[in-house]
């Protein structure tokens, strides 16, 4: 019987192992190692979906939130620094932009959060937010909770009346 038909050598076999063998006790290393890495240019893109475009197109920005920079935390937690929100309405104008100095992200579920400082800009400069002591916002759904020293102006020579 040819030697050559029962497979690859012993050593060629033993290699693979070891090989295999390698691979698996790296991988958790090199995911803990990622953990601590940065970005520049922090984005998040969120869509509308189908059933709210009624377009059949999936491809609608809903909202994108940026950051200078991002950094993997522990239990997949992003810390991102100049964060800024943005979300725009079906017909693509920005409707909302919100700004901080930092703040966390879930990516999963889609939250940011924060115990700093949130400023928001909305109407096109009609209204203006000022928080001061924490805030979250909920992507998935378009909800802002700001907390503690909140400050709100209207101004009503910006406001547009739209009359029929």
């Amino acid at each position: 019987m040819n030697p050559a038909s029962h497979g690859p050598p012993r050593r060629a076999r033993r290699a693979a192992w070891v090989a295999v063998i390698l691979l698996l006790c790296l991988c958790p290393a090199l995911a803990q190692l990622s953990r601590g890495l940065k970005t520049r240019s922090f984005l998040f893109p969120q869509y509308y979906e189908d059933l709210v475009t009624g377009r059949g197109q999936t491809n609608l920005l809903k909202g994108v939130l940026k950051g200078a920079e991002g950094q993997y935390l522990t239990n997949d937690i992003i810390q991102i620094t100049r964060m800024q929100l943005e979300h725009y309405e079906l017909d693509g104008r920005t409707n909302l932009t919100a700004q901080a100095p930092h703040c966390f992200f879930d990516p999963q579920a889609q939250v940011a959060w924060s115990t700093s400082r949130l400023d928001v800009i909305g109407m096109e400069g009609a209204l203006l937010i000022h928080g001061y002591a924490g805030f979250e916002v909920r992507m998935t759904n378009s909800t802002m909770f700001l907390s503690n020293r909140v400050r709100t102006t209207i101004r009503s020579e910006l406001l547009k009346t739209s009359r029929p």
